[in-house]
């Protein structure tokens, strides 16, 4: 792995480390937007950055790998660190692990990954009709 790879690697440890410091406060400095779901809004919106560094990072990590294992590769991470994250808040005193919360992590994921998908194809599409 060259310094351009690791470089690459640097969004995926800053936004796991900033996700993990949000969830390990009693009470998250956070803005109150004035609505009641707006918490499912911060996880779905934390996760869709945290899913955009982690498509970069298994496109360091990985090549060569087709479209399609960077999109499974960002769901499965998406997944498998928000389920944690809800875990580890279940720890943390005047903090809960709610599933819905973990479906919006799962939802910000999977926009991340579905906007990634449209624009190479739309990249690829028009680097081939230039």
């Amino acid at each position: 792995m060259n310094f351009k790879h690791f470089l690459q690697i640097i969004p995926l440890v800053f936004f796991s480390a900033a996700i993990f410091w949000f969830s390990h406060q009693s009470q998250p400095p956070i803005p109150d937007i004035g609505f009641q779901w707006q918490d499912k809004l911060y996880h779905f919106l934390a996760y869709f950055i945290y899913g955009l560094s982690a498509s970069l990072a298994a496109r360091a990590i990985f090549p060569n790998a087709s479209r399609n294992f960077v999109f499974i590769f960002l769901i499965l991470a998406v997944i498998i660190y928000g389920a944690s994250d809800e875990f580890h808040q279940s720890f943390i005193p005047g903090r809960s692990s709610e599933f819905a919360d973990w479906i919006a992590d799962i939802l910000g994921g999977i926009a991340a990954a579905l906007m990634i998908m449209f624009l190479s194809k739309k990249e690829k599409y028009q680097s081939k009709n230039n």
